[in-house]
This record gives C-alpha cells, sequence and structure tokens, in this order.
C-alpha cells in the first residue's frame, strides 16, 4: 500500500506556500480521480540500513472541491529493497515536494494557465528504472512501466 502524507504535513507545507482554503483531507470521495507526478525520494531499509534515492519516485494526489474549499490529499509509493526485498517507506526532499504541491495546487485553481514550473532537486541517474521492486509498477500506476526511463542510481 502506497504511503499517505499525514493531513498535519500536507497541511503544514499548504500553510507554508500560503493556500487560500486548502485542506489537507483524507476522507476522499469515491468519484475523485488521481494524478501521478514523479519526484526524487529517499529510501532507508528498516531492516538492512541500506540506503538509496531514485529521480522517479511516484506521488498520487486527490483533489477536489467541497463548497468554497479545496481538499488535496496525497500518497507516496514505495521501493522495494534490493538487498532484503523488505519494502520501504520513502522521504520527500521539502524542496521538491513543496514545488509540486505549488504546482498541482495551481492547475487545479487555473486550469487554463500553463503549470507553474516544478523545482526538480538535481540528481544523476545512472541506472535503469526496476519496475520489480516498484511499488507503483505493482499497482499499475507508475507512468515508467515498461518504458525502460533513466531512474535509480544514487547509493
Amino acid at each position: 500500500m502506497p504511503i499517505a502524507l499525514t493531513n498535519e504535513e500536507l497541511q503544514e507545507t499548504l500553510d507554508l506556500l500560503n493556500k487560500d482554503r486548502w485542506y489537507a483531507n483524507d476522507r476522499v470521495p469515491a468519484r475523485v480521480r488521481p494524478w501521478y507526478q514523479t519526484l526524487k525520494l529517499k529510501f532507508m531499509c528498516d531492516s538492512c540500513q541500506h540506503s538509496w534515492s531514485t529521480m522517479k519516485g511516484m506521488i498520487s494526489f486527490k483533489i477536489w472541491r467541497d463548497g468554497g474549499d479545496k481538499n488535496i490529499f496525497c500518497e507516496l509509493y514505495r521501493q522495494q529493497c534490493k538487498r532484503c526485498n523488505e519494502f520501504c517507506d520513502p522521504e520527500v526532499y521539502t524542496e521538491e515536494f513543496d514545488s509540486i504541491v505549488d504546482s498541482v495546487t495551481h492547475k487545479f485553481e487555473r486550469p487554463r494557465e500553463r503549470s507553474k514550473d516544478i523545482r526538480k532537486k538535481a540528481g544523476n541517474p545512472r541506472k535503469s528504472h526496476d519496475s520489480k521492486r516498484c511499488e507503483a509498477c505493482y499497482s499499475g500506476k507508475c507512468s515508467l512501466a515498461n518504458r525502460g526511463d533513466e531512474d535509480e542510481g544514487e547509493e
């Protein structure tokens, strides 16, 4: 199962970005469709302490209106450790996550405008996407599945 950001964590980001009438909400109506975005994530295996990062981590957003309020929910997809095969919870790079939330909320508020540029964390991908270890691939949500795009690599 993907890891949901807590309402408190997400609300803190919304508040820092001065997003008026935006609320972190984990009670998502069934009609809301997810929107997927890649971002750089870091991982540390709790079982064997192996650590790595990926340039193509996957996050999903669900956004909807409730009266005049705008609601957002997001989940991060895990990856499997290549040393012990345990699925590991990701950590976000705060600056990149804030930029993605800013861009996604802007796009929702102004769908006809060009999206804000997302400030992605620099990195050096060295390997092809390992779909066998990608939780988003397992669940059919990964945009990189079967494409062989550059992905993991920083150990």
